[in-house]
């Protein structure tokens, strides 16, 4: 028999019986701690599910499986465990955007040290990348959500990664995934906008335009705050002798000591995520 190597089970094992399953998926907090006193929370079933993904995921349907979330946190369910495709629970929420209470389970998730860049397997999608390839309705028309833009931003204040959040080879970046998103989305009539910069498409509503700009803001204004924290900060290196350079131009900027540097890097945001 074919098993589960990671979690010792047999591939199709049935670890959670149907009545736990629907209290995840109904927020029923008192079944799930009923069954979890003669069992392991972080118990994975032959898809390498356990019960918070099971939650996770049910979060595309169920607004309460937000319930089950954070009682399963409190319990000390691991964050950071994927399922067999690498799919961890801040990828499933990231996909669910759209319903409402996803954002408040994101938050639940990464206060508890979700990983917020890991990829998937197959696709390499981070929990961003997830949140903008979910951005087309199921009617395949193009429409950017309130809760779309939040939850981008929720992922970006927490150090999401701009770079390689979703490529089948290589790096692909969130301006690029967002563009390529909007230019093949389909149209009535069947048709496709084939554009290279958001400035030329045609959208179906002014929220949709002005959330769409929104986002790519939102890019640009973390891009440009992490390239000014990173700069910042090879200068603080440099001036304490940590560090050393042999171009002339950066030489001349960075010895150019000064306690305005100092207090400039002091007073950038933490929650940039830049390390």
């Amino acid at each position: 028999m074919l098993t589960n190597v990671r979690r010792g089970l047999p591939y199709g094992c049935k670890a959670f019986p149907n009545e736990v399953l629907r209290a995840v998926r109904l927020g029923e907090c008192g079944t799930v701690e009923e069954w979890l006193r003669d069992h392991d929370v972080n118990r994975a079933d032959g898809g390498g599910f356990t019960l918070l993904l099971h939650a996770a995921r049910y979060m595309a349907i169920s607004e309460t499986a937000k319930n089950v979330i954070e009682f399963l946190i409190k319990r000390g369910a691991d964050v950071s465990q994927s399922d067999n495709g690498s799919w961890s629970p801040l990828h499933y929420v990231a996909s669910a955007h759209k319903i409402p209470g996803a954002i408040d389970a994101a938050r639940l998730l990464l206060a508890a040290g979700a990983p917020i860049n890991e990829q998937t397997a197959a696709t390499k999608r981070t929990p961003l990348g997830a949140v903008v390839h979910s951005l087309l309705c199921s009617n395949l028309s193009f429409y950017i959500h309130r809760e779309s833009v939040d939850f981008i931003a929720l992922l970006l204040s927490n150090g999401a990664a701009l770079d390689g959040c979703c490529a089948l080879s290589g790096a692909h970046s969130a301006e690029a995934v967002l563009l390529d998103v909007v230019r093949t989305s389909n149209l009535p009539g069947g048709s496709h906008w084939q554009v290279d910069d958001m400035a030329s498409l045609q959208f179906r509503s002014v929220d949709d335009k002005a959330r769409c700009l929104e986002v790519q803001a939102l890019f640009a204004r973390t891009r440009q705050l992490r390239d000014r924290y990173t700069l910042l900060r090879m200068r603080s290196l440099v001036l304490r002798g940590r560090a050393t350079t042999t171009d002339d131009v950066m030489k001349s900027l960075f010895l150019r000591a000064n306690h305005l540097v100092a207090k400039v890097y002091a007073f950038l945001p933490a929650q940039l995520g830049v390390k």
